[in-house]
């Protein structure tokens, strides 16, 4: 038979928890396991929806991109001197009775000399 004072009771009651109690470290637990760990956490909630916003950009780019080029495709189907200018301009097209002239504002390279010291004297004279 054991003796169990009135103090060494309330003191094993406080102790022992009714079943489903939660503790505060199972809190923290709780919260650093969603937050962080698992896959729905918010760490990666918020990298979703970045990648969400970066693929929305780029989905309107393409549209624009998509509209420009349909009205382009809508006017050349429309308008056969804008294919002419197209082969022109692009593939240098002409036609029998023309001549191209190609003029480039690209800037000349110098032509690189050699340096005296290394000449004969023969070659520095002329």
């Amino acid at each position: 038979i054991r003796v169990v004072s009135q103090q060494q009771d309330k003191q094993a009651e406080e102790i022992k928890l009714p079943a489903g109690t939660i503790t505060d470290q199972d809190k923290a637990v709780g919260v650093l396991v969603i937050g962080f760990i698992d896959e729905n956490s918010v760490w990666n909630h918020l990298k979703n929806k970045q990648r969400i916003s970066e693929l929305q950009e780029e989905i309107d780019h393409y549209t624009q991109s998509y509209n420009h080029d349909k009205a382009r495709i809508r006017e050349l189907n429309s308008n056969p001197k804008a294919i002419e200018k197209i082969a022109r301009e692009r593939y240098f097209m002409k036609c029998d009775d023309e001549d191209i002239f190609v003029l480039s504002d690209d800037e000349r390279v110098p032509q690189r000399q050699e340096p005296v010291e290394n000449m004969d004297d023969d070659e520095r004279a002329e």
